[in-house]
């Protein structure tokens, strides 16, 4: 932390574009990580159920025929589980962001609850996702308890963007916004 005096002393740095709080953010439910992130035995499977939002959606409907399934997209959340056999076959990598040292696996539960309604096998077990082919990256910014911190979810948009990932998925909140979460939105957009 910086106290008053250092932030303006930085800010009047020619390379600095500008000095903000690093403003926290959270998942906005708590969730059981114990059936989510596959880190439970998981035996048996229940049989597979077209979730209500697919169904609404119509997702099912071109499944045979669209190519949508054949995109990257970045999950920015806790993680996503690496053992999850309704994940496993999609995730094809990712990043810690908060600890480059240890693994992108999902140590809350939401990430991998995000990555499942996104890009969940079409496999006879548990749900199936919108796109059930769609390639899911890991873009781990959160803690085990759900919580990190702005500047780390816009490093990991800047990881979005320097993989090509062509969709990314924020669920997650803050009580405020600032100027570089909204540059860094923009960029991503704009990639």
């Amino acid at each position: 932390w910086l106290s008053n005096k250092a932030a303006e002393k930085l800010a009047k740095q020619s390379k600095v574009l500008r000095v903000e709080d690093d403003i926290a953010v959270q998942i906005l439910e708590n969730f059981n990580s114990e059936k989510v992130t596959g880190k439970a035995k998981i035996s048996p499977q229940p049989n597979q159920v077209l979730p209500w939002g697919i169904d609404k959606i119509d997702a099912e409907k071109v499944w045979v025929s669209s190519t949508a399934d054949l995109i990257n997209v970045g999950v920015i959340d806790t993680g996503i589980s690496n053992t999850h056999p309704d994940l496993l076959a999609n995730v094809k990598g990712g990043v810690n962001i908060i600890n480059s040292r240890k693994s992108w696996s999902d140590d809350n539960g939401h990430g991998s609850h995000v990555a499942g309604i996104i890009g969940a096998l079409d496999n006879s077990v548990g749900v199936v996702g919108v796109g059930p082919a769609i390639n899911l990256y890991a873009i781990k910014v959160l803690d085990r308890n759900g919580s990190g911190y702005l500047s780390d979810i816009i490093e990991g948009l800047q990881w979005a963007i320097n993989n090509k990932m062509q969709v990314v998925n924020l669920s997650l909140g803050a009580s405020t916004g600032n100027q570089s979460f909204h540059d860094a939105i923009i960029a991503t957009k704009n990639a």
